[in-house]
């Protein structure tokens, strides 16, 4: 799978959850010595929203491929719902990295950095 190569995963049982975006701060500023720190502008509204979908279905077994001795095409489709799931995974991450959407240029300090608006 390629999206653990990409992102960081961290567990949650929220319906969503709201970050901070580190990468609005930009570098820090070099501050002489005896001089004082200047403060930052700060703005708590500009944070990313990420939604925790789920994803499933349910394999009904009927009671007919359970008298005809089909439970191993009951294995089998069990199998193939566990590689449906997965592609699912990956395809969710690919969705929002393959999006122009979600991504904004940022011209603040004078770069072309990227951050993520998803």
């Amino acid at each position: 799978m390629v999206w653990p190569l990409l992102v960081g995963e961290t567990g949650s049982n929220k319906m969503q959850e709201e970050y901070l975006r580190d990468a609005a701060i930009g570098l820090l500023p070099v501050v002489p010595e005896g001089k004082p720190y200047p403060k930052m502008a700060l703005s708590l509204g500009d944070g990313v929203i990420i939604k925790n979908y789920k994803y499933g279905m349910i394999l009904p077994v009927t009671e007919e491929l359970r008298r005809f001795d089909m439970l191993g095409k009951v294995r089998d489709i069990a199998n193939m719902l566990g590689r449906a799931a997965r592609l699912t995974e990956e395809q969710a991450v690919m969705n929002v990295l393959t999006t122009a959407a979600n991504f904004t240029r940022t011209v603040a300090a004078g770069d072309n950095t990227t951050a993520i608006t998803r």
